[in-house]
């Protein structure tokens, strides 16, 4: 039982994180000042001496995340990692087909990052060793903070062959279990542009229609860009699947998506299709009240995401499905506020890290490992370097004022000084609590959201008289006008492989499913949007649509009744 969140989901899950880490980027000094506060000591580390080039090993590092520039890490995070562990980090990144050779080839990294649903491969095949001796020699702090993924991988994660045996640790955990870091703004749901929105006087809205006449009143008054192009309150793309066209509005509404299903934050389904499908027919009706108000850009079928990110930045379009510069929700104008999702229980279980058969140095890789499940080790990889990027301030961790601004205003700070590149690596989540108060992420924290606030959102924080935008909705939420929801998809990890006739169903829906929404929103009348409607899901219940769902229905079920043993 090791799946985890739905093919849809996982897609917007870049957009997800450009949006909760947009701001971790800084640099605060040279390259030059750096290395010299690292060679005079002024790097915090608690190792007895720094190493010398001669004692160095190198561990290869393989991991899901894209962000860091292959290679070995050479930045100030990492330096820090050397001077403490003796280790240069020789990072590369993984996709299907580097997997699949190194398998066949038998040359893997030392630590690997794989998908849950992949651990089998790695296990059965003796690609990886078993880590529960080491862990118990090397592995203290991961014992300490993270005792519950521990269990859960090695009785959730590990395959039933092998189950009780630890192979995958899990990271992003949670130490102060459902207290979840505060957000700097919320950014899915009914997306207005401000400047616009103010200029039209701040219309309250809280029914579909109601947005529409906003928007439109918006798109009306701005039809053109400075540079003469077309303006459309709606847009979408095509490679992702039908994520853009049920996110915002289900998100809105207190559920999240899977597989062709979409859930509340207890776990309870609902269809994208059929009869049973209220929400998803909704959105997409939604839509398609737009499109025959001719605020729908009729090209959102055609498009690549990276053809849509060019028409958002250009101002072309007037409510991106999850916000940007400029781009807010309204305060009460949708009864759920999304907050985020993760696994309180046990992490980001949807991946684990491993050590390979290959690796020369399993002590140090546990020992490595074992630090980044630390106060220490999330605080260094999250926000730097003390007397650098943060200081001690009425007994608070806190980031320096030039350090916040380099993280909104500068791009390359990430890659500069490794800060936040390397966060699928770290045992504890950035938004949870820190002994001090503050939470990991010190760009949560107080200081460092009334610092945050740009000119763009000041208009904003302005009108509802709070220092960053977050707080207009905890404040709606306290009155309540909306409910603030953070999903904890623990469940989604006990779920089942799908069997091979369910994925071939699957399979059919994906085909078909972009199509189907397609016909639906481009429907020129009321009568034809129900029409198609009609025909689509007759033609996925012939696909096996209905057999799809209940199997998922079956097994949430399941994963459900398996989830409160657990708590």
């Amino acid at each position: 039982m090791k799946r985890y969140l739905g093919n849809y989901f996982t897609k917007g899950c870049a957009l997800v994180m450009t949006v909760a880490v947009a701001a971790g980027a800084l640099t605060g000094c040279g390259k030059t000042e750096i290395q010299e506060k690292a060679e005079t000591g002024s790097v915090t580390s608690e190792a007895a001496e720094p190493s010398t080039d001669e004692e160095l090993i190198t561990l290869t590092v393989r991991i899901t995340a894209p962000d860091p520039i292959p290679g070995i890490q050479d930045n100030r995070v990492m330096k820090a990692v050397e001077d403490k562990f003796g280790v240069l980090v020789d990072y590369s990144h993984s996709d299907d087909s580097i997997n699949a050779t190194s398998l066949a080839a038998g040359d893997l990294p030392d630590i690997i990052q794989v998908y849950s649903t992949e651990i089998d491969t790695y296990i059965e095949g003796g690609h990886v060793i078993a880590l529960d001796d080491l862990v118990s020699q090397y592995g203290q702090d991961i014992i300490k903070n993270a005792s519950d993924s521990l269990e859960f991988s090695k009785n959730y994660i590990t395959p039933e062959k092998f189950k009780g045996t630890l192979y995958g640790l899990i990271g992003g955990n949670y130490l102060v279990k459902d207290d979840v870091a505060p957000q700097y703004n919320y950014v899915y749901g009914p997306m207005v542009p401000w400047n616009f929105y103010a200029e039209a006087g701040y219309p309250e809205f809280k029914t579909t229609e109601e947005y529409l006449d906003v928007l439109e009143e918006i798109q009306t008054a701005h039809p053109k860009t400075e540079d003469g192009k077309s303006v459309y309150a709606f847009c979408g793309w095509n490679d992702w699947g039908i994520w853009p066209f049920i996110v915002p509005y289900c998100f809105s509404r207190g559920y999240m998506n899977g597989d062709f299903y979409i859930f509340d934050a207890e776990g309870n389904l609902q269809p994208m299709f059929g009869e049973e499908a209220v929400l998803c027919k909704e959105s997409f009706k939604m839509y398609n009240q737009a499109y025959q108000r001719g605020i729908y850009d009729p090209e959102s079928f055609t498009m690549k995401y990276t053809d849509y990110e060019t028409k958002r930045k250009n101002n072309q379009v007037l409510a991106p499905q999850a916000g940007g510069d400029g781009y807010f929700l309204i305060p009460g104008s949708a009864p759920v506020v999304w907050e985020g999702y993760g696994s309180i229980l046990a992490g980001s279980c949807d991946r684990v890290l491993m050590i390979s058969k290959n690796c020369k140095y399993p002590e140090k890789a546990m020992e490595l490992i074992n630090y980044l499940y630390t106060l220490e080790g999330a605080n260094l990889f999250y926000d730097g370097i003390e007397g650098i990027d943060w200081a001690m301030e009425d007994g608070k961790r806190e980031l320096t004022s030039e350090t916040i601004q380099e993280r909104l205003n500068n791009p390359n700070y990430p890659l500069e000084t490794g800060v936040g590149i390397y966060h699928s690596l770290v045992g504890l989540s950035p938004n949870t609590k820190h002994e001090d108060g503050n939470y990991i992420d010190l760009m949560t924290s107080e200081k460092a959201m009334k610092e945050r606030v740009t000119e763009v959102d000041k208009g904003f924080c302005d009108h509802y008289q709070v220092s960053y935008p977050g707080e207009a909705f905890q404040k709606a939420a306290e009155e309540g006008k909306c409910n603030i929801q953070f999903f904890n998809t623990t469940w989604q990890a006990l779920m089942p492989d799908m069997p091979d006739d369910i994925k071939l169903i699957k399979g059919k829906i994906e085909n078909y499913s972009l199509d189907f929404v397609a016909k639906l929103i481009l429907s020129e009348t009321d009568e034809e949007f129900e029409k198609n409607w009609e025909t689509g899901n007759k033609e996925l219940e012939e696909m096996g649509f209905t057999e799809f769902y209940r199997w998922n229905q079956e097994a949430n079920q399941k994963a459900l009744e398996a989830l409160k043993s657990l708590k």
